[in-house]
């Protein structure tokens, strides 16, 4: 068998998306590449990934009642115009409307890419452009400076 430490890193590196996909990659840019080239696999972790959002959204929706605000954030939520297209197909009745021209013009930049607020969408939709590297210096300078963990309290990010 696999030690502690092998399954770890097995189920991290070679698990989800990569293994259903069959693809040696970091990047799913290059996941949805193979898919739109016919790879059956790829096209598979891709639909995998697109569905599970797509019931996020509804799961929440049925929890909260209704959703006010979907943001997609972080490399694939801020870069890939088909994903969020897809993720939010057919949810018109839900009174969420993906603006596809805004969608495309905005990619990877901040802004809302929802249909009219008032008319078509009652969700707003953003894409926000997110930057880890900043966050995790933040924190790391608040940590030295404090001399010890942080408590939730402290984990408050603010510009």
């Amino acid at each position: 068998g696999l030690s502690a430490v092998d399954a770890l890193d097995e189920i991290s590196n070679n698990a989800g998306l990569i293994a259903t996909a069959g693809i040696e990659t970091d990047d799913f840019q290059d996941i949805l590449d193979a898919a739109k080239k016919g790879n059956k696999r790829a096209d598979l972790a891709v639909n995998l990934y697109i569905d599970g959002i797509r019931k996020y959204i509804g799961a929440l929706s049925t929890v909260l009642g209704n959703v006010e605000c979907i943001v997609f954030g972080g490399e694939i939520g801020e870069k890939s115009i088909y994903v969020r297209e897809k993720c939010l197909e057919n949810m018109d009745y839900m009174g969420i409307r993906l603006d596809l021209a805004r969608n495309k013009e905005l990619n990877g930049e901040l802004g809302l890419i929802s249909s009219d607020y008032s008319v078509a969408s009652k969700t707003k939709i953003y894409i926000v452009p997110t930057n880890e590297e900043m966050v995790v210096a933040y924190f790391t300078k608040k940590v030295i400076e404090k001399g010890k963990d942080l408590i939730p309290e402290d984990m408050i990010f603010r510009l």
